[in-house]
């Protein structure tokens, strides 16, 4: 029971980085830094494709079985 757990524990933690590796492509860091420190905006798109991202993310970690093969764009389509 322990290692089904801790597979299903390490399995989301990679669905978690996933998803932050395709949000890092959706909207990256730079953007966040510029809008920040007054400059333009972060666009629209970006910010609805990381969203979309994120509840991919969660519908996602939420499968049981969880799919081993994650990264894969199928599973994030």
């Amino acid at each position: 029971m322990e290692d089904a757990a801790a597979k299903r524990d390490a399995l989301i933690a990679g669905i978690k980085r996933e998803a932050g590796r395709r949000i890092e492509q959706a909207m990256p860091r730079w953007m966040i830094d510029r809008e920040v420190s007054g400059g333009a905006a972060i666009p629209q798109a970006a910010k609805d494709e990381a969203a979309a991202i994120r509840a991919r993310s969660d519908a996602i970690e939420a499968m049981d079985p969880l799919p081993e093969d994650f990264a894969d764009d199928a599973c994030w389509s």
